[in-house]
């Protein structure tokens, strides 16, 4: 691979951690800031707080963001917790409701920290 071709891979996964939230995307990545049975606050790195609703349709995943990746991707609820990295895919732009949320397992602060930036 070209090293042109790998800075754009880079820039591209670079703006897709970015936390942004659009219509198209319809996804919110960032730090959990609180968490209860029905919501997420999430400080994304943009430093904007933004507040995913949760409900009994939403499923949960491992977030895994480097190898190996066939560990197991499984996930709860009860996996969630303030100072943790997730990654939200919305059911649409309205509503604000959480259709997968995904977990990031890795140690906070690390290079593999996709939060790492708004820690």
């Amino acid at each position: 691979m070209g090293t042109r071709a790998v800075a754009a891979l880079i820039g591209a996964l670079a703006v897709g951690a970015t936390g942004a939230t659009s219509a198209a995307s319809a996804h919110v990545a960032g730090l959990v800031t609180r968490a209860d049975g029905t919501a997420l606050q999430i400080l994304t790195t943009a430093r904007e707080t933004t507040t995913v609703t949760l409900d009994e349709h939403t499923s949960y995943l491992k977030w895994i963001t480097h190898k190996p990746r066939q560990q197991d991707s499984r996930a709860t609820a009860k996996s969630i917790a303030a100072g943790r990295c997730v990654d939200v895919e919305l059911r649409g732009p309205v509503g604000r409701v959480a259709k997968v949320v995904r977990i990031n397992a890795d140690e906070a602060g690390t290079v593999d920290d996709p939060c790492r930036a708004i820690r």
